[in-house]
This record gives structure tokens, C-alpha cells and sequence, in this order.
């Protein structure tokens, strides 16, 4: 049964977005909220795009959340789905390493990280409490 409430999109920065918008991204990884709890649901309809200004949205149904306490753990298990584009683990990791965010949130972590830090940088996830694989599938 679909959530009432809103459901935040995902915005997903390319070449991750391209593979999701034809199906051959299906899981896409996100560090838990500040309440190490994840923003997504099994279930939820969710846009995903580039970014709010982004015109060519698309809509996802979350058919899967698993949890995992490391990005080594996430990608052991997800990396295939998560990272199509990649042909190995490593490069996998590496790509992963090189996704960064704004400082923001970084202070409420308890990371002292600068300006930018990597999205999966071990302190954020361990603050955090982990990362979520969603598990997406198109709705047409």
C-alpha cells in the first residue's frame, strides 16, 4: 500500500541517472538520514531526475530497501545493479568514492570534512548508521 505522506524524489547524478532511466541502474544506494533512518519505503512511488529543474522526470515504484553498514557491504552485494556501467568491483568502489556532496548535513554528522565530502565517506555512513540499496523499477 503506497505511503500518504510525500516521498522525496532522487536525484541522481549522471551517468547513474541515464542508467536508471533505461533500466539498467536497479538499485541505487543512499546513505540513512541524520535519524539513521532511510527516506524511502518498500512500495513508495518516487520522481527520480537530475535535479528540481529537471523537465524529463520519470516515476520509480521502490519494490526492495536492503540495509547495509559499509559501502564494502553495499557493494559486495548490490555493485552489478548498482554501478552497471562498471566492470569490476574496484572500479565500482572507485566510481562510488568519487560521488561528493556539499558540506551541508556534513556538521550534524559529526564529520569535520571541509566543503566537500565523498556522499560514501566511512564517517558519513558510519554516523549515519549505513546505507540503503532501494531497489527501482520503471513505472510506465
Amino acid at each position: 500500500m503506497p505511503r500518504a505522506e510525500l516521498v522525496p524524489p532522487l536525484w541522481i547524478q549522471f551517468p547513474w541517472l541515464d542508467d536508471v532511466l533505461t533500466g539498467r541502474k536497479t538499485v541505487e544506494g543512499r546513505v540513512l538520514g541524520a535519524d539513521g533512518v532511510s527516506k524511502w519505503k518498500e512500495g513508495d512511488t518516487v520522481w527520480v531526475g537530475s535535479g528540481p529543474h529537471d523537465v524529463s522526470m520519470t516515476l520509480v515504484a521502490v519494490v526492495a530497501v536492503r540495509h547495509y553498514f559499509t559501502l564494502g557491504e553495499y557493494l559486495l552485494h548490490e555493485w552489478r545493479k548498482a554501478a552497471p556501467h562498471c566492470e569490476t568491483l574496484a572500479e565500482a568502489a572507485a566510481a562510488y568514492s568519487e560521488i561528493m556532496t556539499t558540506s551541508k548535513g556534513v556538521e550534524a554528522d559529526g564529520v569535520a570534512a571541509g566543503k566537500d565530502i565523498a556522499v560514501f565517506d566511512p564517517r558519513r555512513v558510519v554516523a549515519r548508521r549505513g546505507i540503503v540499496a532501494l531497489e527501482l523499477v520503471l513505472r510506465l
